[in-house]
């Protein structure tokens, strides 16, 4: 096999497997279910007495 031909067969693969074992793209933006979700003020105090627990910093 000559390199030109590794070469071809090569990118082949790459694109074969990258298309196969792709991960799907999450449906919204991580960030937005954190503002929405964890950062609402009912939340935060529950969240500090975790930390707290755990000996983490808020």
């Amino acid at each position: 096999m000559s390199d030109v031909d590794h070469g071809v067969e090569k990118d082949q693969i790459v694109q074969t497997l990258t298309q196969r074992y792709e991960l799907p793209q999450p449906p919204i933006d991580l960030t937005v279910k954190i503002e929405r979700d964890l950062l609402q003020a009912e939340i935060v105090p529950l969240l500090k007495i975790k930390l707290d627990h755990t000996g983490a910093s808020f």
